[in-house]
């Protein structure tokens, strides 16, 4: 039998069968009901789904990677340290490692840097390729090299570990806008996780 968490329930109220009753003197009673149960094949949406949905500004249905919301959501807020590794403080590069062993199953090198030049990542600046899950680099003012990296989401958000502060004054893991322009600027590639 199939779980009921993956079933729509529809009830149909029979009126012919009601009104035929009431013409034979039933008046009075309830109409009939039939709760008929359809596989919808679509798992309903969980809470953490539902929040992104309205964090990225994208229909609920396009929300699909629980597990990668959930992980977001656990470090949202955690705040920034140069070489951090645990949920006191991250930097962004460990940040993007945890969250691809996590979610992915993938492992990355430890640094922004070498994750842009690891041979396992294919490179690319098309931001129309730019999938939920890809690596954003970004080299900041005054560098000659890949500085930060940031994991992309949906319509033009993405998550990162940052010395900058958000609109509510916070550093940390937060989510940004690759439109921003900061980010704008400073963005040097995407990278797809080769398989």
């Amino acid at each position: 039998m199939k779980s009921r968490k993956n079933q729509k329930i529809i009830v149909i109220i029979t009126m012919g069968f009601a009104m035929s009753m009431a013409a034979c003197g039933t008046a009075g009673k309830p109409p009939v009901t039939r709760t008929i149960l359809v596989d919808t094949g679509k798992k309903p949406k969980s809470s953490v789904e539902k929040k992104y949905a309205r964090v990225l500004g994208v229909p609920e249905d396009s929300v699909n990677n629980e597990k990668l919301y959930s992980f977001v959501d656990k470090w949202l807020g955690t705040p920034y340290r140069y070489g951090g590794e645990d949920s006191l403080a991250i930097d962004c590069s460990y940040f993007a490692q945890k969250l691809y062993h996590s979610v992915y199953n993938s492992l990355l090198p430890r640094t922004a840097e070498s994750q842009f030049n690891s041979r396992d990542i294919y490179l690319f600046k098309g931001r129309q390729y730019i999938r939920e899950g890809d690596l954003l680099f970004f080299k900041l003012p005054g560098r000659n090299k890949v500085t930060h990296v940031g994991i992309y989401l949906k319509n033009n958000h993405f998550v990162h570990s940052t010395i900058r502060k958000s609109a509510r004054g916070e550093n940390g893991v937060q989510i940004s806008r690759l439109t921003e322009p900061f980010w704008d600027r400073a963005f040097m590639a995407a990278g797809k996780v080769k398989q």
